[in-house]
């Protein structure tokens, strides 16, 4: 599928055009390689080849399937104000003349009144990082903690990525990769994780707990997800495990500094509004799929009980584990974005991790399961431990919704966004787990 990109450049004050026979249309990038909608790097790149100008994207306005073959993804971007001289047939439109254009696609024409209408002057309730000043003063607070802590920029700080949950940029220093990364206050409790527990997370250059801002060196190269060694994932399973084991302790703690609570009694407190057929209606699934879910409700509901009875801490959840998420070897992995994660069971973790692409070995699954589980024989025997495990990998899902249902997309201003993460985790449901 060819991702066609449709920006609108602007400066405080113009909009840049293309001037064309059948009237004025907005700039148009085709990519063949997929990437994310969120990594931004491309198009900007791709900008500053075809005009020559620096810029920063704040962020996708909206997403357009044409057919099978072709996506049109619309685009804010921000130029520098200088209005440099342009090839012929590009041009600089007043923001204020916009509207008595004669526009080539209609398409283009709705697009930027909406934008004109809506996200320019709202700027309420968005993302920090979507606001035409912030990437200056981002990266100057970038420039001068790295100045402080003694690295050598080669480059300026270059953007990654920019959707609601975050922004990432990367920074060349002479001492090697920095990433730095910006969340909502919703994620807070991530630069609070990295910050206090940084024997556990991702090494720590500087933060700034009022903006929720990390700045950190790169942990590796490659993510797990690069090695179909079996020994190198069961390895980063055991050392997780002891992670949680030994945070569980102070579950208490974690929730006092703002992570957020989702043991089993949320859990089980959550269910009836979650699986409210006008809710799930809500949420884009069909009505055979509503009825399946309400007739799973109790059996759901039971199981979470009897994983209560199992003698397993709550502890940290990640939220979103999968190898991708682990970066390093054998000596010392770590385990980066904890923007999902939560007090909850430990065991959630393993059901995501667990559906990737495993090593291909014919009893990975059983060997990852194994090398998980045996730190928490401490807690239970392995055959107790194994029916724990069923059970979360049973309800793993349900934790995951509710995560979407009741924490992240009400805070998300652009709810389309992250909106079928809520479908998907709640079809999961309807599929068999898979047994240990």
């Amino acid at each position: 599928m060819d991702l066609i990109y449709l920006t609108l450049v602007t400066t405080p004050a113009a909009l840049l055009l293309h001037d064309t026979p059948e009237g004025w249309r907005l700039p148009q990038f085709t990519f063949a390689t997929p990437h994310f909608w969120q990594d931004v790097a491309p198009l900007n790149q791709a900008v500053a080849a075809e005009f020559g100008l620096d810029v920063t994207t704040l962020r996708c306005l909206t997403i357009i399937d044409d057919d099978a073959a072709a996506q049109a993804r619309f685009y804010y971007v921000q130029a520098a104000a200088d209005l440099r001289p342009l090839d012929a047939g590009v041009e600089w439109q007043a923001l204020a003349d916009l509207a008595g254009l004669a526009w080539a696609e209609p398409e283009h024409a709705r697009i930027v009144a909406e934008w004109q209408a809506r996200v320019q002057p709202e700027r309420l309730h968005s993302a920090p990082w979507y606001q035409p000043a912030w990437a200056t003063t981002a990266s100057a607070w970038m420039t001068r903690q790295l100045a402080q802590h003694g690295y050598t920029l080669i480059s300026p700080p270059e953007q990654l990525r920019s959707w609601g949950r975050s922004t990432v940029w990367r920074i060349v220093t002479t001492a090697g990769l920095v990433y730095f990364k910006a969340v909502p206050p919703m994620f807070a409790h991530e630069v609070v994780l990295t910050a206090g527990y940084p024997a556990w997370f991702a090494p720590l250059i500087a933060a700034d707990l009022t903006e929720h801002w990390l700045l950190m060196p790169a942990a590796g190269e490659e993510t797990l997800a690069d090695s179909r060694d079996l020994d190198q994932w069961a390895a980063a399973l055991r050392q997780y495990a002891r992670l949680q084991i030994a945070l569980a302790p102070q579950a208490a703690d974690l929730l006092a500094l703002g992570v957020p609570d989702r043991r089993l009694e949320v859990l089980l407190a959550g269910i009836d509004a979650l699986l409210e057929p006008s809710m799930l209606a809500a949420a884009g699934l069909a009505p055979e799929e509503i009825s399946l879910l309400q007739s799973r409700k109790a059996a759901l509901e039971d199981s979470a009980r009897q994983l209560m009875r199992h003698a397993i801490p709550a502890s940290l959840e990640h939220g979103d584990f999968w190898p991708g998420q682990i970066v390093g070897q054998s000596e010392r992995f770590t385990v980066i974005d904890w923007s999902d994660s939560s007090i909850a069971h430990p065991f959630f973790s393993l059901r995501f991790f667990l559906s990737s692409d495993l090593p291909d070995h014919p009893a990975a699954y059983a060997q990852l399961c194994s090398a998980y589980l045996e730190p928490w024989t401490q807690f239970a025997p392995i055959k107790q431990l194994q029916q724990a495990f069923a059970l979360a990998q049973e309800l793993a899902p349900l934790h995951h919704a509710l995560i979407y249902h009741q924490h992240i997309l009400p805070q998300l201003a652009e709810r389309w966004e992250m909106a079928q993460m809520l479908p998907y985790f709640l079809r999961l449901l309807l599929e068999d787990s898979r047994p240990l």
